[in-house]
């Protein structure tokens, strides 16, 4: 069983026998787990948690940094997101070694970027692209 199918069974579980503690969650927006928020936030190297991009002005690739952060930090705090699910399933099959070759970038963030390659690319992914692109975002950091 793949992870987002675990996660849609759990979620289903729960919707079908709520635990009383959990029925305000049922109507809004989970709370952020601010624990989670900064831990994500300290993986990243551009996004610190502001709502405004500080590179816009910049000509380099920073703005598009922080934004692949931004967005990573906000799937995660999803309970479930498919997007990201779908793009870790991705990562996983095309880039098996991505945890191996890139421990210190978390593979939600990985994920994003094997997505924005072939994106911009218009090819499939190889495992010299993602390697090369982890090394130009980590020089844009100053890493």
């Amino acid at each position: 069983m793949k992870n987002a199918e675990r996660k849609i069974r759990e979620k289903i579980d729960e919707v079908l026998t709520p635990d009383i503690r959990n029925i305000p969650v049922l109507y809004g927006p989970p709370p952020i787990d601010s624990s989670k928020e900064k831990k994500l936030l300290s993986q990243c190297l551009f996004y610190k948690g502001e709502e405004i991009c500080p590179y816009k002005h910049d000509d380099g690739q920073k703005a598009l940094y922080w934004d692949y952060e931004r967005v990573w930090v906000e799937w995660e705090l999803d309970f479930f997101h498919p997007e990201l699910e779908a793009a870790l399933d991705h990562l996983e099959a095309a880039c098996p070694y991505a945890a191996k070759d890139n421990p210190d970038v978390p593979l939600g963030l990985q994920a994003i970027f094997v997505n924005r390659i072939e994106h911009w690319s218009g090819e499939r992914i190889t495992r010299l692209a993602l390697r090369q692109f982890i090394k130009q975002y980590k020089q844009a950091a100053g890493q």
